[in-house]
């Protein structure tokens, strides 16, 4: 396939240009007669707690397929279903949903939606401190919720303040097993958010 029209290039630049891909890119050529289209990347969203209707932590792996295409027309070419702080039973039912769509997604992102990462996890394991909009739920990340929320297949980011009982070596773990660990909803000190990057953390959001 080849789109015609103006190229967000990685400085930030535009150009005037072809972009020829199938999977990926595979060239781009200057020209200027291409048009004033715009070509840009698409965008991933590591955290869509819902949109268009749809609640993710009640959402089934159909609804879930239905957001992905949704967001595939908004301009998104993968995203994570995010669940938020809730009791362990819950979040296992919404995790199993979002592992169905996921293991689905290559199907679906062929057929115009947009990917499913894995499941984002914002919480339970944050600070009493910075809820936010979340329920008082919260745990200590260790002991059998952990050992719980380790063992979902389909996990690949997961909110956590490293300042939490075991929150260190919670880290170490998840990152073992390829999860990545934003430090979020913290009452972290910078020595304690240091910790938690050597341990492993990777991602630092503002809550």
């Amino acid at each position: 396939m080849k789109l015609a029209g103006l190229i967000a290039m990685p400085d930030g630049s535009l150009v005037r240009g072809h972009v020829t891909f199938a999977d990926r890119i595979a060239a781009l050529e200057l020209a200027s007669d291409a048009g004033d289209d715009y070509i840009l990347p698409g965008f991933v969203d590591l955290q869509v707690n819902g949109s268009h209707g749809i609640d993710v932590m009640n959402a089934s792996p159909d609804a879930l397929a239905a957001l992905s295409r949704h967001l595939a027309r908004e301009g998104a070419t993968a995203w994570m279903p995010t669940a938020v702080t809730a009791p362990l039973e819950k979040i296992a039912r919404v995790h199993e949903s979002v592992a169905i769509a996921f293991e689905n997604s290559p199907r679906d992102h062929s057929a115009g939606a947009a990917a499913i990462l894995g499941m984002h996890l914002e919480g339970p394991f944050i600070s009493p401190h910075r809820l936010g909009a979340h329920p008082t739920l919260n745990l200590e990340p260790r002991g059998d919720a952990f050992e719980q929320v380790l063992a979902m297949r389909a996990l690949r980011l997961l909110t956590l303040a490293p300042e939490l009982p075991g929150g260190l070596d919670a880290i170490r773990r998840l990152t073992a097993r390829n999860v990545v660990v934003s430090i979020g909803h913290t009452n972290a000190t910078l020595d304690e958010a240091n910790c938690g990057i050597a341990a492993g953390a990777r991602m630092l959001r503002i809550c």
